[in-house]
């Protein structure tokens, strides 16, 4: 089941595009959009705008022809972060938890600009005797692409603390081990290593669950800890990217939601467009199978990203708790039926 965005016809985005453009002549912005994105399903929409060139179809409408994009796959959020810092990057496509430790560092500089959804992350083992979170022991090592920070070990933690009590989000740190998906998946998959479990996410948990040497069985989802499907990818950038490029902020965002459109109608071609960015080994049917399942998520309106962000505050990766989502994403976005 895939969660729609709401539909931003011509009166809502049309509205907040012009309000955007109006304060900047088409003429004061560069043609090239730098952005990063990391591996996963989870960047389906941002992997569509690029095969299909939406982003620059948006930005000549509204002005701004000939853009270039330069897409830069990095497979570390710090480096990302730093990149984006330093003005090296004009945009990262991230995890919502990096965007919310972004706004919290800069006070409110680092918002999203768009938002991408998610989709149900899973927590396999192939250790027999681990079945729920309290389970896990001393020797046991789960994969996670981002200790401590990312929305896999947020959700190790509030499992923990539902399980255990409040105060107990901490307990597993110590056996987290970060790697990327499809490194842990070999990891995994071989029985001689020290990595007997993963925080996976689709397509990849097929492929683990589907084996039966070593044998692989699910521990819990991240919508049984959320309470439901839960934006986990967003698109953010800083105010002064955004206040001295209004059609490319648009513009993004803007494609981003017909991305969501072309999902929800035509699954088949969703996925031809993913793997012509990500060249991954697998078919388009496996891919676009994918999106008939329950949960997953892609969608222009956050969900769920205040409970993200309390738990942040609750562990400390963040300072407060922000008033409400409005405050993590750029006025643009505000008019959005958001959580």
């Amino acid at each position: 089941m895939i969660i729609k965005r709401r539909s931003l016809g011509q009166g809502a985005l049309g509205a907040a595009t012009t309000a955007i453009v109006s304060r900047r002549a088409a003429a004061s912005e560069t043609p090239e959009l730098r952005i990063s994105s990391l591996e996963g399903f989870g960047f389906l929409p941002l992997f569509i705008a690029l095969n299909r060139r939406l982003i620059e179809t948006h930005a000549a409408a509204l002005g701004l022809e000939n853009m270039r994009i330069n897409h830069v796959p990095l497979h570390s959020a710090v480096v990302s972060t730093d990149a984006l810092l330093s003005g090296q990057l004009d945009v990262i496509a991230g995890t919502v938890t990096s965007l919310l430790v972004l706004w919290d560092k800069t006070n409110g500089d680092v918002r999203a600009v768009a938002d991408m959804g998610g989709q149900v992350l899973t927590l396999v083992t192939r250790n027999p005797d681990v079945h729920s979170i309290v389970d896990f022991g001393p020797t046991d090592r789960i994969a996670v692409p981002s200790v401590k920070q990312g929305p896999h070990s947020l959700a190790i933690g509030m499992a923990l603390d539902k399980a255990l009590g409040p105060g107990s989000y901490g307990k597993l740190n110590s056996i987290q081990v970060q790697a990327g998906h499809a490194d842990a998946v070999t990891m995994i998959l071989n029985p001689l290593s020290e990595i007997n479990s993963h925080f996976s996410t689709l397509p990849y948990v097929d492929i683990e669950l589907k084996s039966e040497a070593p044998k692989i069985h699910p521990v819990l989802t991240s919508s049984e800890v959320f309470g439901g499907p839960t934006t986990i990818i967003s698109a953010y950038a800083t105010r002064r990217f955004v206040e001295d490029n209004p059609i490319k902020a648009a513009a993004l965002a803007a494609a981003l939601d017909e991305a969501q459109d072309v999902i929800a109608r035509d699954h088949m071609s969703a996925a031809n467009s993913y793997l012509a960015v990500s060249h991954e080994r697998f078919t388009p049917e496996v891919l676009a199978d994918l999106l008939t399942r329950q949960g997953v998520l892609y969608s222009g309106v956050p969900t769920r990203t205040m409970l993200v962000a309390e738990q942040m505050a609750r562990t400390g990766l963040i300072r407060r708790v922000p008033a409400d989502w409005k405050e993590f994403h750029f006025p643009f976005l505000h008019d959005r039926p958001g959580s």
